[in-house]
């Protein structure tokens, strides 16, 4: 490969083949032409100016490539362990070489690093050691003209743990020079990087020491090995991190802690180390919390690397948390601030309290939507906004703020008079200590304001705008929220709210809404409520006087309070204060039924409805059938039919007995009946063929069903009729 440095253990063995070759005699070759007539070098720094115009090349020792064309050569001894640099100014086709010497003879020396193609050669060597340092040309080119300059190189300025380079800023970015690294060492005691392919050898240091916590990233060009550790001394370091070839990693380091990067260096090639941070957002800790000043505002925070510190809240409607941010609101009058969430993986909560331990929640929205939150006039609230699971990402978080009504308090109450018809508008309303949230006939929290009416002792009605969705009003006696009598509550899907406060009472309407739904505006009209409407039904269409009727109360009140008092007159003489009377009537004929009413407020109302009273009933007073038969005999059966109210048209259906119990039709007759006298029946006749099967059993019953076609039978339990056996024979 061109252009590296190459270190190799491996020794290297020449063999000598001699040869018949021509005799050539080479005018001016160098004095230092082999390694046997090598120049040594007594101390460093040495250079010396050098032509290789006549020098050769003894095919004895290996070159550094694919050849080597021309060499000369030095020996030096290190008084100490050192790296030394040789350099010949840059030229490209240089090949400049250290070997080991092994031995005394000619072959005693070993290839140990080599750099070619402009490179500078640095090598370590060790102290009282000898060494063979050879510079040649490794490729065919114009005989090389330089100087040569070798001299000690010192170790990199952070080759010492001791002497970490310190990242004051990020990014960081540092080119480890190939040629420097070579002076690199280790430490006694220095650890070995986990993921490592070799033992330690060289290595530099670098050390971080962030002021805020933040996420760390690296990055490692080129072939190399790195650690990273946490702590300030080689017992105390432990290793977050490990990579053996270029890679990049993250961690995520503490404020006041110290960092430290251990790159194993090498001399093949430059080695380039890169880093940089990322910070949590500047409000991560509620001590840094953002101040809202203006409304509306809408922030837009990437929570990545937010982080949860120690005492802080898990809000109620979170099933986990962490990486957490923190906004602080003060209101500067009584009104409703709006909290919207822009993730649906997010949680935002708001507290009251003064300090983390001393935090009181007052809502929580997990992911998107919105939730509202009343305050008083100087109240602060502090915004917790996280995510429910660690992840990366932006959470979003819109603050609105709407003052309150000026009737928002029980002690601003609007006078309302009868007549009125006033605009509401909630938005922004609170409700303040003490006062009912929600009202009676709600179910949610919301807001409400405050409408006080003096009565004139008559029924008043307060009606709502119809579609005020999840509305109510409410009506109370009483001088403050904490003495309130209820009088009434109505829902926005109900009638007026109607009541009869005495002359002179002062009533205090309590008009509310539900926080977290539709609009925030309607209309409050005081109405004079109408009459109730009485109406009732009967629990039987067609009575007659054999049935108990049921009275049902189906009144109908435009005002909306119940009936608290009923009078009943049912037309025969009788009445009932009952709301659902039970009442039978002795005769037929037509009654007139009238009911009165009276409404909890006071308000009466009477209507008056007929109710005809008809008692059909007709029954089975004969059942003639033979008391013998034989099998293939035709009988006569005559079922005789009585009827003292109505002319009616009945059907009689004639069924005989079967050997397993059950009753088999034979046929029906249907003709009309009139009104009959005391014993009179009207004959339905029957005609019936005995069979083989009825002779078998031996005998058989007859069973007739009377069935009045026209109306229903008000008595039919004598509607049916089972005859005497017929004995039947073979």
């Amino acid at each position: 490969m061109r252009g590296v440095l190459r270190t190799t253990a491996t020794n290297v063995i020449c063999v000598l083949i001699f040869a018949s070759l021509p005799v050539m005699v080479l005018a001016a070759t160098p004095v230092n032409d082999t390694y046997k007539s090598a120049i040594a070098i007594s101390s460093l720094p040495y250079t010396q100016a050098i032509d290789l115009t006549d020098a050769t090349d003894d095919p004895l020792y290996p070159p550094c490539e694919a050849a080597a064309h021309r060499r000369i050569w030095y020996t030096f001894t290190a008084p100490t362990s050192e790296a030394i640099r040789v350099s010949v100014g840059g030229d490209q086709t240089a090949e400049l070489a250290t070997w080991k010497v092994v031995s005394g003879g000619p072959k005693g020396i070993q290839l140990d690093r080599c750099a070619v193609d402009g490179q500078n050669l640095v090598a370590p060597l060790v102290g009282g050691a000898k060494y063979a340092i050879s510079v040649g040309q490794w490729v065919t080119a114009p005989p090389m003209i330089a100087t040569l300059t070798i001299s000690v190189q010192a170790p990199p300025v952070n080759d010492d743990f001791a002497n970490a380079e310190p990242i004051t800023s990020v990014p960081f970015q540092a080119t480890i020079d190939q040629a420097v690294s070579a002076a690199a060492t280790s430490q006694p005691g220095e650890p070995t990087p986990s993921c490592a392919s070799d033992v330690l050898l060289t290595t530099v240091w670098y050390r971080l020491s962030p002021a805020k916590a933040e996420q760390v990233t690296w990055t490692l060009q080129y072939i190399s090995s790195m650690g990273v550790y946490r702590g300030t001394s080689f017992g105390s370091l432990t290793e977050i991190g490990c990579t053996n070839g270029p890679d990049q990693g993250s961690f995520n380091a503490a404020a006041g802690d110290t960092y430290y990067f251990q790159v194993v260096v090498t001399a093949s090639r430059d080695t380039i180390l890169s880093v940089d941070a990322a910070t949590p957002p500047a409000n991560d800790a509620f001590a840094d919390a953002t101040t809202v000043d203006a409304l509306p505002a809408t922030f837009s925070t990437d929570l990545t690397l937010a982080t949860t510190e120690s005492g802080e809240p898990l809000p109620s409607c979170a099933g986990g948390g962490g990486q957490t941010a923190w906004w602080s609101f003060t209101a500067a009058q009584t009104g409703t601030l709006t909290i919207s969430a822009g993730s649906y993986s997010q949680f935002t909560a708001a507290y009251t309290g003064a300090g983390l331990a001393s935090l009181v929640e007052q809502t929580c929205l997990f992911g998107f939507g919105y939730v509202p939150l009343h305050l008083i006039a100087g109240e602060r609230v502090l915004l917790q906004v996280g995510f429910w699971s660690p992840q990366a990402g932006t959470a979003g978080l819109t603050l609105d703020f709407q003052a309150a009504p000026g009737n928002d308090d029980f002690a601003n109450a609007l006078p309302i008079a009868q007549g009125d018809s006033v605009a509401v508008d909630l938005t922004g309303a609170t409700v303040e200590t003490g006062e009912p949230n929600p009202p009676s006939c709600a179910y949610w929290p919301g807001g409400s304001v405050w409408y006080d009416y003096t009565g004139t002792g008559e029924s008043v009605g307060f009606a709502l705008s119809p579609g005020s969705t999840y509305f109510a009003i409410a009506a109370y006696t009483g001088s403050d929220v904490a003495s309130l009598s209820a009088l009434g509550c109505r829902l926005f899907d109900g009638p007026p709210l109607t009541i009869r406060p005495l002359a002179g009472q002062h009533v205090r309407l309590q008009v509310w809404s539900y926080d977290y739904c539709c609009g925030k505006t309607t209309t409050l009209s005081v109405v004079t409520p109408g009459a109730p409407v009485p109406a009732f039904a009967t629990s039987i269409g067609d009575p007659s006087t054999f049935d108990d009727v049921t009275f049902v109360d189906q009144t109908q009140d435009p005002g909306g309070n119940p009936d608290v008092a009923w009078t009943w007159t049912f037309g025969d003489g009788t009445t009932s204060t009952d709301q659902y009377p039970i009442h039978r009537y002795a005769a037929d004929g037509t009654y007139p039924v009238t009911l009165s009413v009276v409404t909890s407020d006071g308000r009466t109302g009477t209507a008056t409805q007929d109710i005809t009273i008809r008692t059909h009933d007709v029954g089975i007073a004969k059942f003639m059938v033979p008391s013998t038969a034989r099998a293939g005999q035709t009988k006569q059966i005559t079922v005789g039919i009585g009827n003292r109210h109505y002319p009616e048209t009945v059907t009689v259906e004639l069924l005989v007995s079967r050997r397993d119990g059950s009753y088999q039709s034979i046929g029906s007759v249907t003709q009309s009946v009139p009104v009959l006298g005391a014993g009179q029946t009207v004959s339905f006749s029957f005609s019936y063929l005995f069979t083989r099967d009825d002779a078998t059993a031996g005998k058989v019953t007859f069973q007739a069903v009377a069935t009045v076609t026209t109306a229903r039978d008000a008595f039919p339990s004598d509607n049916q009729a089972i005859s005497l056996a017929t004995k039947v024979s073979k």
